[in-house]
C-alpha cells in the first residue's frame, strides 16, 4: 500500500481556490502580489479511470428503454390510446429497474476506491 496522491482534479481546484484567495487579498490591499501565481498542477497527478467504473452496456439499454417508453407513452396520451401509452409506461418502470441495476453496478465496481480514499491510501 502507498500513500494516497489526490487525483488530477483535487489537485488543479486547490490550485484554483489558492489562487482566487490571494487575488482576493490582492484586491483588499493585504498583500502586494499573488503567490498562487507559481503554483501549477503537475502531469503526473493521478487522473480517474471512470470508464472501468461504469457499465456501458446497462446504461445503453436504460437510455433505449427510457426513450421508448417515454415516446409510446406520449404518443398514446396524445392519440387517447390507453395500450400504447401502458405499454409506455411499463417500458418507463423497467428503465427505472434497469437504472437501479447499473447504478448498482458502479457501485460496486467503485467500493474498492471509495475504500481505498476513505483509509486514505491507494492501492
Amino acid at each position: 500500500m502507498g500513500l494516497w496522491r489526490p487525483p488530477f482534479s483535487v489537485v488543479d481546484h486547490l490550485r484554483w481556490d489558492l489562487h482566487q484567495i490571494f487575488k482576493m487579498a490582492m484586491s483588499e490591499g493585504v498583500i502586494a502580489r499573488n503567490p498562487a501565481t507559481l503554483l501549477f498542477t503537475p502531469r503526473e497527478a493521478p487522473r480517474p479511470k471512470q470508464t472501468a467504473l461504469y457499465a456501458r452496456p446497462v446504461w445503453l439499454a436504460e437510455a433505449i428503454l427510457f426513450a421508448a417508453g417515454l415516446e409510446l407513452l406520449v404518443d398514446g396520451a396524445l392519440a387517447g390510446s390507453t395500450s400504447p401509452a401502458r405499454a409506455g409506461a411499463l417500458l418507463l418502470v423497467v428503465s427505472a429497474l434497469v437504472a437501479a441495476a447499473g447504478a448498482l453496478v458502479t457501485l460496486r465496481r467503485g467500493l474498492p476506491a471509495l475504500t481505498a480514499a476513505a483509509a486514505g491510501v491507494v492501492s
